[in-house]
């Protein structure tokens, strides 16, 4: 059926467009000699100076499980769209809104500054984030076809945003007990895009889609104008080059945060991050208001899943996509868009009977608009002595919004360098020959630190 498929190539592109701010590294809490604390907490100090050059990390969230995707048949394993899979059971297992989210940053360098009581620290870096959100309307369509109609689409939107960010921190103990600790962060934007509808009200049968829609698209790209067409309509893929060389937005942020010593063996960890976001020029802002008919593909199959024919079935359906949002342009070109803020909690005891175990606790609550985010985990910090001192490790375990999630991160000390690798996962269902699938949530970090003195 011509309509399931467009459909359904329309939702795996919204959820497969999307690779949030970078979720601050949790397990870094927990290892001795990780020299970029600051970001978790920016009252963590190092005894020392240091450099970084290249931090790395990518994040990947979503509310849609793998057990919504895969269901064991038969002692195989099928998709949620085989037939043999019952509608109610597929759509039970998800959300009103499913969402995926997305997160890459890159650090161009870092440089951290003990001097006395005091700690500075300075830091430039490039961050990206993405996020989709698709009702789950699209996916009863998928099943159901037809059954009911109309569909009310509302509220699926996607959204990217790409900044560079200059960062200052500074820190300060003031008694041996308390630290506190603050960072500013000048933040430019380089480019943004967002499609949000407000209304989408889908009325379907074998030959026909009518959509009633109300929608705002959004371009911050300087370099490049929408063209309108012969009717005054904007088409997101045709375009003109304009300026270059300005930013397309800019803002501010703020990090704060206290940790508490109260003996040589405890310590609290209480930050907040994130409170702030960019004003973004939208040099290509566009509204969606009203009626339109489109047909699909027609003669669409699943042959056509090839490489060439994915390419030719994203331009038909673009095409008539594009075609009945009906863009108009905006006179409303400016938006503030916030960043996700991320409030952090941990505790750590170092055993004094073996300083080389430390045993703790670590939580954090990220609010991304309508896609709040909480994490809870306890953890353990291994730092062995003798000809192994040069090792460094932690691992975690607990429950975040959506299940059980664990982590570990390894350090490696190798004269003045530090190298630092982590992961986090959640654990996700298997299937029959034992592989595990593809996790709602992963983390990956990297960073190589120089001390200096």
């Amino acid at each position: 059926m011509k309509s399931k498929r467009s459909i359904l190539f329309l939702a795996l592109l919204l959820c497969a467009l999307l690779p949030l701010d970078a979720q601050s590294f949790l397990e870094g809490f927990f290892l001795r000699d990780y020299r970029t604390g600051y970001r978790f907490n920016p009252a963590l100090q190092n005894p020392v100076d240091f450099l970084s050059v290249g931090d790395f990390s990518k994040q990947a969230r979503t509310n849609v499980g793998e057990r919504a995707k895969y269901y064991p048949v038969g002692g195989s394993v099928v998709t949620a769209l085989h037939s043999s899979v019952p509608a109610e059971t597929f759509l039970a297992n998800l959300q009103p809104d499913n969402y995926k989210l997305s997160a890459v940053q890159y650090n161009l360098f870092s440089y951290g500054m003990a001097r006395g009581a005091a700690y500075h620290t300075f830091e430039a870096g490039v961050h990206g984030n993405y996020s989709a959100s698709v009702p789950i309307e699209v996916f009863e369509i998928l099943k159901k076809g037809t059954a009911r109609s109309p569909y009310d689409l509302s509220d699926a939107g996607l959204a990217g945003q790409l900044y560079a960010e200059l960062a200052y921190g500074y820190s300060r103990d003031l008694d041996g007990i308390v630290t506190v600790g603050f960072r500013s962060k000048l933040l430019l934007g380089l480019n943004a895009a967002s499609y949000q509808v407000t209304k989408l009200d889908l009325t379907m049968d074998e030959t026909e889609y009518t959509t009633d829609i109300e929608a705002r698209f959004d371009l911050t790209n300087r370099s490049k104008n929408l063209i309108p067409d012969e009717e005054g309509f904007l088409n997101p893929f045709r375009t003109e080059k304009n300026k270059t060389g300005l930013p397309s937005g800019v803002g501010l942020a703020l990090d704060f945060g206290v940790v508490i010593c109260p003996n040589p063996y405890l310590t609290l960890s209480a930050s907040m991050l994130n409170l702030g976001g960019i004003l973004w020029h939208y040099g290509n802002a566009a509204e969606s208001s009203g009626t339109a008919s489109f047909t699909g593909l027609k003669e669409a199959t699943f042959a056509d899943f090839s490489l060439d024919g994915v390419k030719k079935l994203a331009k038909d359906v673009a095409d008539e996509y594009v075609a009945a949002l009906r863009l108009r342009k905006s006179a409303a070109m400016n938006r503030w868009g916030s960043l996700p803020v991320q409030w952090n909690a941990a505790a750590k005891y170092t055993m004094p009977f073996w300083d080389t175990l430390s045993v703790g606790a670590v939580a954090s609550y990220t609010h991304y608009g309508a896609m709040p985010y909480w994490d809870a985990r306890g953890a353990f910090g291994l730092h062995p002595f003798g000809v192994f001192e040069w090792v460094d490790f932690t691992a975690n375990a607990g429950w975040d919004t959506f299940g059980p999630v664990y982590g570990w991160a390894l350090g490696l000390r190798l004269s003045n360098f530090r190298l630092s690798v982590g992961r986090e996962n959640s654990i996700g269902p298997r299937i029959p020959d034992g592989d595990k699938l593809d996790p709602h949530a992963s983390l990956s970090t990297f960073g190589l630190t120089y001390d200096l003195f």
